[in-house]
């Protein structure tokens, strides 16, 4: 029997500041962010990832979370104010996990890619510009795909698809041939049990890095960019107990990457600013919701600054 329908919790950022003394200079002077609750929504059972894009090409950002006890995924169109419309539902695999957004066919249009863990594939709904998608298409991938990225980590114009295997700790990326498959693969060791996984240029040199969430290591993993796609050995990060999903932002508005991380086991979202060369220090903890499984970064309000929502994956409180 599914669970009942759980609940995505919108945070908005109130801006409170701290002074950090430290010999690092990039933890030193930073204002670590704190939010408020604006909104609650209805998903579907067990929600556990959430992802952001304006799927009506509206301007407003909208919101898709995936339910991992009722295999499919919830869109909800963004109202400008911080609201949002009702649930659409998409089917997907089995037992689905982590979820991204690009534009896969070359249409304009955002679309959603979804890795289903007790299926062993993706699947892929195709956007039509309204906030609709078509039936989902399927990707047969490695064991227990959870986390995912999608971009053009090589420069063709077309994008790529990573995701990390947390069975065999790797992250996959795959390329489209001449059909637009996704056929050719190549690995990169991670740490343990690798479940999150984000594509930003975290060290401003123009190219995409990838950072992956390691839930059992309790760590992150930073593979730096370079030409041709290729990626550099992954330097270590320390993170909260179990880290299972990650979000990017200037959330402290020194125009730097910084990285949010959703810490299950120690109910808590830790904080990465970012520094010269791609380095990054923590430097504080927003106390949230009980057992946190995904969170996304956006300027849902257009206040100007960048807001959090976090799903909530045991109970409808937040602390």
């Amino acid at each position: 029997m599914l669970s009942s329908p759980r609940r995505l919790f919108v945070f908005f950022l109130c801006s409170a500041c701290l002074l950090f003394l430290s010999e690092s200079p990039v933890a030193q002077k930073h204002c670590v962010p704190s939010f408020e609750l604006k909104t609650a929504l209805d998903t579907g059972a067990e929600p556990v990832s959430v992802a952001t894009a304006d799927f009506n090409r509206d301007g407003v950002a909208d919101i898709a979370v995936v339910n991992g006890g009722s295999d499919d995924v919830a869109t909800f169109s963004g109202k400008g104010q911080g609201d949002f419309g009702v649930a659409s539902h998409h089917r997907v695999g089995k037992s689905p996990r982590g979820i991204a957004i690009a534009d896969l066919n070359a249409d304009s249009n955002a679309d959603i890619v979804v890795a289903n863990s007790g299926s062993n594939d993706l699947s892929l709904l195709m956007g039509d510009g309204r906030g609709g998608f078509g039936a989902a298409l399927a990707v047969p991938v490695g064991r227990g795909p959870l986390g995912l990225a999608v971009n053009d980590f090589d420069g063709d114009r077309k994008v790529e698809i990573a995701v990390v295997n947390s069975k065999s700790d790797t992250v996959s990326i795959l390329s489209a041939d001449t059909k637009g498959e996704f056929t050719s693969r190549k690995d990169l060791g991670t740490g343990l049990q690798p479940s999150a996984i984000l594509a930003e240029d975290t060290n401003d040199d123009g190219r995409l890095d990838l950072v992956v969430a390691n839930s059992g290591s309790a760590d992150l993993s930073v593979f730096a960019g370079q030409e041709n796609g290729q990626f550099g050995p992954a330097q270590r990060y320390a993170s909260g107990k179990t880290p299972l999903a990650l979000a990017a932002g200037d959330f402290n508005n020194d125009a730097r990457r910084d990285l949010a991380v959703a810490n299950f086991e120690s109910n808590r979202v830790s904080f990465m600013f970012g520094g010269d060369k791609g380095r990054f220090a923590a430097t504080g903890n927003f106390q949230t919701v009980l057992r946190p499984l995904g969170g996304a970064a956006a300027d849902f309000n257009r206040d100007g600054r960048i807001d959090l929502a976090i799903v909530d994956g045991l109970t409808p409180a937040v602390k």
